[in-house]
């Protein structure tokens, strides 16, 4: 026998159903207990509440939530968006207070088997949490569906890639320069301002002081690319020893606050000196505006002349120099070239060296401090020969007997006269043989002194002579005196031979030919 059993059942079907993101800002725990519920006060939510959430990149921008709410039934129905206010606004009547958020899809009609896209916006005006109570309502069924809405502000991902730059010590009216990366890591492009204000470059505050700015940043204002960089560079051209310390403020689009960048520096003076050591133990310093004038004097062919300098830094910072000689043949300078630690002073010599008898004519010497000013030195000067005067340059002894013993050599006196104003030496180089022989040793003249040097000539074969007496003055240069002689056998054809004497006259160094006469 079969058993039967009637079974009866109800299919509940909803009037609607929301297409909606989950959220578990409410069952998490993530909603703030103290914060006042649909009523305007502290209290528990409805446990049918739909929470929608809204994360803004930035404030004053607008974020939309698209949904679809799904009629199941086969009959159509009206719905109705509106905020819910509370109780003693709501009697009063009236606007609701300015909100966030907003419906574009206020009112309409779903029909059986449709569905309909609702939209919703959130526009934050400030970065901080927003909360607004809405109630979705088919007053037709006489259904009333509860809704928070929720919207965060997210910060935009736009930051420097560093917090802080230093240009350190920079020399005033020299210009310092530092890359700083503007970075967006977001996948939407933001535009940006730099605020010249913050770091006293306004046009206004420019204008009034007729100045120019300390601090620049290049470019003032751009757009920066999604996940990319922009690089700003920021000038530093100080133009007076003091620091400089500015959060410099970058205005980011829809970035509730600003980014700042901290900036110092410091502007600084470089001071130097440059001294001329004189000769009586004082020193003359050297002007950085105009030329000064450097005297070498006279200065003896061959010899040298040094003058001292010393370049002092009484500043706070180190500093190079490089001179430059034009390429002067008889001038140089040790060092041409270092470094003067702060504080601390570095000499230097400058020496004319002429090889001939020349003039330095205001040749143009230059030390410049890198960064600093230049010191010009007109360079005057001439090399000259002492005045000192030789009675000869050639001397013939003429045919003179082959010497033997007992026998009177021939001899003649060269005379040697100081005609300068300043003493002057000579050294005869000359050693003496079996045939020449002259007595002589290191003499000083004083101006207008003459000093007389024994020469004698003895041959000892048959044959000419020819010898070069060199004359060392100021131990500098030579002067060749020129000697020669010819023999006569005793027992040659007899000659009457008279003494070989040559008028020379009177002539200077300069001289380049002396004639000689022989008596034969």
């Amino acid at each position: 026998m079969q058993l039967a059993r009637e079974l009866i059942g109800k299919v509940v079907r909803p009037w609607c159903h929301f297409d909606l993101p989950d959220s578990n800002y409410l069952s998490a725990g993530r909603r703030n207990p103290e914060l006042p519920g649909p009523s305007g006060v502290v209290e528990p939510l409805d446990p049918t509440t739909k929470v929608l959430e809204f994360e803004s990149l930035g404030v004053r921008v607008r974020n939309t939530k698209r949904f679809f709410v799904l009629n199941p039934t086969s009959i159509s129905y009206d719905f109705v968006w509106a905020p819910m206010l509370p109780p003693a606004m709501a009697a009063v009547g009236g606007p609701a207070p300015a909100s966030p958020f907003s419906c574009l899809t206020r009112k309409g009609t779903i029909s059986g088997g449709r569905r309909f896209e609702m939209v919703l916006e959130y526009s934050p005006t400030a970065d901080t949490l927003s909360e607004s109570f809405w109630s979705f309502s088919i007053p037709s069924q006489g259904i009333v569906v509860p809704f928070l809405l929720v919207g965060h502000v997210l910060e935009p991902r736009v930051s420097f890639d560093r917090p802080a730059i230093n240009f350190g010590q920079v020399q005033v009216g020299v210009k310092g320069k530092i890359t700083v990366s503007l970075v967006n890591d977001e996948h939407l492009p933001f535009s940006f301002t730099v605020d010249k204000s913050t770091y006293d470059a306004s046009d206004s505050l420019l204008a009034a002081s007729g100045g120019k700015p300390l601090l620049a940043i290049q470019p003032a204002k751009g757009t920066v690319p999604p996940n990319s960089k922009v690089d700003l560079v920021a000038v530093f051209t100080p133009q007076a020893e003091r620091q400089i310390n500015y959060n410099v403020a970058v205005r980011v689009h829809n970035k509730p606050t600003p980014l700042v960048l901290n900036v110092k520096g410091e502007g600084y003076a470089l001071a130097s000196a440059l001294l001329l050591e004189l000769l009586d133990g004082g020193t003359l310093e050297m002007s950085p505006t105009g030329t000064n004038a450097l005297d070498f004097g006279q200065v003896v062919i061959n010899d040298r002349i040094v003058r001292s300098l010393s370049l002092t830094n009484p500043g706070c910072i180190n500093f190079d120099f490089v001179w430059d000689l034009a390429d002067h043949p008889r001038l140089s300078v040790k060092p041409d070239r270092g470094n003067v630690p702060k504080g601390e002073r570095r000499m230097m010599e400058i020496t004319y060296a002429p090889a001939t008898a020349e003039k330095l004519g205001g040749h143009l010497a230059t030390c410049q401090v890198i960064n600093g000013p230049k010191y010009q030195l007109v360079c005057s000067g001439s090399g000259y020969k002492p005045k000192l005067h030789l009675s000869f340059l050639n001397h013939d002894f003429g045919p003179c007997h082959i010497w033997q013993q007992g026998m009177t050599p021939s001899a003649t006196t060269l005379s040697l006269q100081n005609n300068d104003t300043q003493p002057v030496s000579f050294d005869i180089l000359f050693d003496i043989t079996d045939n020449w022989k002259v007595l002589s040793s290191p003499c000083v003249l004083a101006p207008g002194h003459s000093q007389e040097v024994p020469i004698t000539f003895k041959p000892t074969a048959a044959q000419k002579y020819n010898a070069v007496m060199p004359v060392r003055v100021n131990g500098l240069y030579n002067v060749n005196v020129n000697l020669s002689g010819d023999n006569m056998s005793l027992h040659s054809k007899s000659h009457s031979l008279t003494a070989s004497r040559g008028s020379l006259g009177h002539f200077w160094l300069e001289c380049l030919y002396t004639p000689s006469f022989t008596g034969r």
